[in-house]
C-alpha cells in the first residue's frame, strides 16, 4: 500500500539521532542530506510498517526516524507517496506495543543533534490534521456528527452554530479558518445541497494572537479526519465538498474556506 508521509503519525514524542539498524550508526540528518543532494536514494531506506491502534483511524508507525526523514522530503517535494507495510495492532509484540506513547503523533524531537544541515532549512510536513469529535464551546459536549444529523433532519438550524472566522495567511489567497469542527459540518451540508453560502467574520492574520497562529499546521486544508467517532450517521453517507482556491468573491463554503488543523487543542487534521 502507498501512503503520503503526511498521512502517517509518529508513535513517540522523541527519537534517537542515529539509526540502529539499516544505515546503522548513521546520523539521520546526514542521511537526509545525502538524499536531498542526490547522493542516496530514499528507496534504500527499509520499508516503513504502519498500524492502526484500537479505536483510531490514524496510520501510526514505530519507524519514527525514517518517518522524520520522509516528512522533510515531502516538504521539499522530493517524495509524494511511499510504499508501506501494514500490520494489525493485535499482531504486534507486547514489547512493540509498549513503545507507543501518548504523543499526538504530529511532531517529534531528536534527543541529540541529528547531524546534517538541511533539516535546519526545512519545515517538515505534519501528518494530516484532525479535529476533536465533540464541541468544546457552542453546543459544548455535543458530538459533531450528532449536530450534523439534527440539522439534516430538520431538528436544528445551522444558523445556531457560532459564526466562523476566516483569515488569509501572509502570501496566501486562501480563506482559512480555525473553526474546523463547524466547517466540517458545513462541508457535509453543502454536499447535501442544504447550504450554499454562509456568513463569516474576517480577520487579519497579523491581528491573530500568537497562540492562535501557532495552531496552524502545514496541512493543505482540503481534508480533515476526526480523532474519534464523531457520532451520528449522516456523515457516513455523505462525501463532503472539498475546498478550492477559485472565485475570490463571494465566499462559498466549498470554494474559499480551507481548514488548517488545530495542532494544540485538536492535535491534528483538516488542511
Amino acid at each position: 500500500m502507498y501512503l503520503k508521509p503526511s498521512e502517517i503519525f509518529y508513535s513517540q514524542d522523541s527519537i534517537n539521532n542515529v539509526f540502529t539498524s539499516g544505515h546503522k550508526g548513521t546520523y539521520i540528518g546526514d542521511t537526509l542530506d545525502r538524499i536531498i543532494e542526490g547522493r542516496l536514494s530514499y528507496d534504500s531506506l527499509p520499508t516503513i510498517t504502519v498500524t492502526k491502534r484500537p479505536g483510531s483511524n490514524k496510520w501510526t508507525t514505530l519507524d519514527n526516524r525514517r518517518l522524520w526523514i520522509f516528512h522533510h522530503l515531502q516538504a521539499q517535494r522530493l517524495c509524494d507517496k511511499i510504499y508501506v507495510n501494514t500490520r494489525e495492532y493485535e499482531n504486534l509484540s507486547s514489547w512493540d506495543r509498549k513503545k507507543f506513547t501518548n504523543s499526538d503523533g504530529i511532531t517529534i524531537i531528536t534527543r541529540r543533534n541529528p547531524g546534517g544541515k538541511w533539516h535546519r532549512k526545512i519545515s517538515p510536513v505534519r501528518p494530516q490534521d484532525s479535529i476533536n469529535n465533540v464541541f468544546t464551546s457552542g453546543h459544548k459536549g455535543t458530538y459533531i456528527g450528532d449536530t450534523l444529523d439534527r440539522i439534516i433532519e430538520g431538528r436544528l438550524s445551522y444558523d445556531s452554530l457560532p459564526t466562523i472566522t476566516v483569515t488569509k495567511r501572509s502570501g496566501s489567497n486562501k480563506w482559512t479558518t480555525l473553526d474546523n469542527r463547524r466547517l466540517w459540518i458545513f462541508h457535509h451540508l453543502q454536499a447535501q445541497g442544504l447550504c450554499d453560502k454562509i456568513y463569516v467574520n474576517t480577520r487579519e492574520y497579523e491581528n491573530l494572537s500568537s497562540w492562535d497562529r501557532r495552531k496552524f499546521t502545514n496541512s493543505n486544508g482540503i481534508t480533515i479526519i476526526t480523532r474519534r467517532n464523531p457520532g451520528g450517521k449522516w456523515h457516513k453517507k455523505i462525501s463532503p465538498v472539498r475546498p478550492k482556491c477559485e472565485d475570490p468573491e463571494p465566499l462559498r463554503v466549498t470554494e474559499q474556506i480551507l481548514n488548517h488543523l488545530k495542532y494544540f487543542t485538536v492535535k491534528i487534521a483538516l488542511v
